[in-house]
Parts: structure tokens; sequence; C-alpha cells
């Protein structure tokens, strides 16, 4: 009886040892839980008072404005004009040489520019040489007097289209006498001694006299030239003429003109004599 008691209470011990460890396991287990989301809750707090901080640094005053941004560079100053026959499309973008051979001169010119001072858009941007001198110095002329109306351009790239169209000219002149001269046309020649002397001093024959001046302007149609002239000395009141020159007498080859500044061209007293005899030939002949 005695040991069975004895045995009773050993295990009632146990079970009693045993229920204190499991009680203490579990309140140990709540505790590491409970402190874990302390922890967890302190480190939240933490970092959301920190991002709040951070926000107020970062965050304008009430009655800040914001800075506007810096202003773009300034472009770069244009590139030079350069007075050559030899430009290409790549070098201006407006206008440039367009010439293949010399005897078909073409320039460069594009339609906002063409427009502008006075072409009509024809699908291509290669112009006629000639026309596009004529056209040139007109519009200039028209600055001049005050009536420049022209929103697409300015005078000055006007006057470059003009400077490249006499260096074409003058270049394609230059090759006149090489084996492709026969290839030349009367309008041709004409229309490029006319577009390089333009400014230039010349001399016409107008009305049983020569009358020297310098080359401000020309037009053309099919019969006539019409060259404006400012004269030297002015003549009966006027200072600037317009002075008409048939094309089928200029065409056959009367020095109906005399370029000046050509070097090629002579001024002397004989040839004077000899044109205004072929004038006058031609006129007593003309039916």
């Amino acid at each position: 009886m005695e040991e069975t008691s004895q045995t009773q209470l050993l295990m009632q011990a146990l079970h009693t040892s045993l229920y204190n460890w499991n009680v203490c396991t579990l309140l140990s287990c709540i505790i590491l839980i409970c402190m874990g989301a302390l922890i967890f809750c302190i480190c939240t707090l933490l970092s959301c008072i920190k991002s709040q901080n951070l926000r107020k640094t970062l965050s304008p005053p009430p009655n800040w404005f914001p800075v506007p941004p810096p202003p773009p560079p300034p472009p770069p100053p244009p590139t030079p004009f350069q007075t050559s026959p030899t430009l290409v499309k790549s070098q201006l973008l407006a206008f440039s040489d367009a010439t293949v051979d010399p005897y078909a001169p073409t320039i460069y010119v594009e339609d906002r520019l063409w427009t502008s001072i006075g072409g009509h858009s024809v699908g291509t941007e290669e112009r006629p040489l000639g026309k596009t001198a004529m056209f040139a110095a007109h519009s200039l002329r028209e600055h001049k007097r005050g009536n420049w109306t022209f929103r697409e351009t300015t005078p000055d790239e006007v006057e470059q289209v003009l400077r490249l169209a006499r260096d074409i000219a003058a270049g394609c002149l230059d090759k006149k006498n090489e084996t492709n001269g026969y290839l030349y046309t009367p309008e041709t020649v004409r229309d490029m001694q006319l577009t390089r002397n333009l400014g230039d001093k010349i001399k016409v024959y107008s009305l049983g006299r020569w009358i020297k001046g310098t080359l401000l302007a020309f037009s053309d149609s099919n019969t006539q030239y019409s060259l404006e002239i400012r004269l030297e000395k002015a003549l009966n009141g006027l200072s600037v003429i317009h002075v008409p020159i048939r094309t089928r007498e200029w065409f056959q080859g009367s020095e109906l003109v005399k370029f000046l500044d050509c070097a090629d061209c002579s001024d002397s007293d004989a040839d004077m004599a000899e044109v205004v005899k072929v004038v006058k030939e031609e006129e007593e002949f003309t039916p």
C-alpha cells in the first residue's frame, strides 16, 4: 500500500511539473510575441515620424513660387555668306548654286523665298538664274522705296541671293569661250550679262545718244528688255530712267549695251561709232 501511494505521489508531482513547464513555455511565447509586436509598432511609428519630417523639409513654404527654368542657350550665329559659284544645298538652306552646265545656269531657291520676291511656284526649286536676279533686284528696289511687304524673307536674305546670282553669272560667262561655248543661247548670254552687271556702270544707246549710269534692275518680255538705270547726270530732270532694248537686235549681236566694269568689254570711241552705225542701219530696215 505504501509503495502504491508513493508511486501516485510521484506521478502527481511529475504531472504538476510538466503542467508548470508548459505554462511557463506558453507565457514565454506570449511575452516574446508581445515584445516583437511592440518593437514593430515602435519602428513603424519612428518611420512615420521621420517621413513626416522629411516631407516638411522638402515642401516649399506657403508663399513660395516655383523658379522658372533657365532660358535655352542662344542659337549659334549664322554662317557668313560665301560668294562662290560652287556652293551646294547643304551649305545654304534657302538658296544655293544649282548649276550643272554653265550654258544653263540655275539657282536653288526654296518656295518661301521664291514666292516672296515675285516668283510663281512651278514644282521645282531650281530657278532660272536671270529670272531670280531680276526678281531680287526689283524686290530690293521696292525696299529702298519703303514698299517692303514680304513677310517670309528679309532684305538681307534677298541681297545675298542677288550676290550669289551675280557670282554664278560671272563664273558661267568665264567659261563661254570653252569647247561648249556653242551651247550658250543669245538669251542666256544676255541674261547673264545683265545679272553679272547689276549695280555696275553701263552705257546704253537710246534716242540717238549714249547714256551712262548704274544698272539698278531689269525686266524682260518676248520683244524687249527694260533697263532701270540711275544716271550720272540728270536728263531733263530725271535721275532714273527706263531704257527699252529690243531683243531682236540684241540677240543678233548688236552692241546696244556697254558693260563698263567688264574686263573683256572695250569702251573706245571707234566701237561706239560702229554701234551707232549698226543701230541706225537696223532702225532704217525695221518694218
